[in-house]
């Protein structure tokens, strides 16, 4: 047995996902699918996002299978950007029943062929002005008459000028 053996076998029983994507991105010769399957038994999403991104020869549909039970909206983000071969529609699916705003407004403006109908529907949905205005301003193929269904934050005749020139709620 090598030493770089006797150095995976330390690293596969101590079960840390973190030494298991070091060890297989770094060291030539790396049993790149026993250590995957240690990323994969810690269920740790951050990790298969990081072998599916950076690992040569792994099983990106099992990764991402990860990342999809895990319900992490960052981590399915990021996959959808940076994995070729992700199934974006699965990982959208995700970000979109989080409900997060942030990540939709991210997933429609950097995963190509993300659906931008079915983000946009969320951000309306949520009714938060800023997200909505964010929306149709920044992406590419939204909807422009959104805005017209923002809620208004508050109308004029709710604002009065205080004795510094300030504008204050009524």
């Amino acid at each position: 047995m090598n030493t770089n053996q006797k150095t995976q076998d330390i690293v596969i029983k101590s079960g840390d996902p973190d030494r298991a994507y070091q060890f297989a991105r770094y060291t030539k010769g790396a049993d790149i699918k026993a250590l995957q399957d240690l990323v994969i038994k810690s269920g740790d999403p951050i990790y298969a996002y990081l072998f599916a991104k950076n690992i040569k020869g792994v099983d990106i549909q099992v990764l991402q299978d990860l990342v999809v039970k895990s319900g992490d909206p960052d981590r399915a983000y990021r996959f959808a950007r940076d994995v070729e071969g992700a199934d974006i529609k699965a990982l959208q699916d995700l970000v979109v029943k989080s409900g997060n705003l942030e990540r939709a407004l991210w997933f429609a403006r950097d995963v190509e062929d993300a659906d931008i109908q079915a983000l946009q529907d969320l951000v309306v949905k949520s009714g938060d002005p800023t997200y909505i205005t964010w929306f149709a301003q920044d992406i590419k193929g939204a909807d422009r008459k959104i805005l017209r269904k923002t809620p208004k934050v508050f109308d004029k005749q709710d604002i009065q000028i205080n004795k510094l020139g300030r504008k204050v709620k009524k």
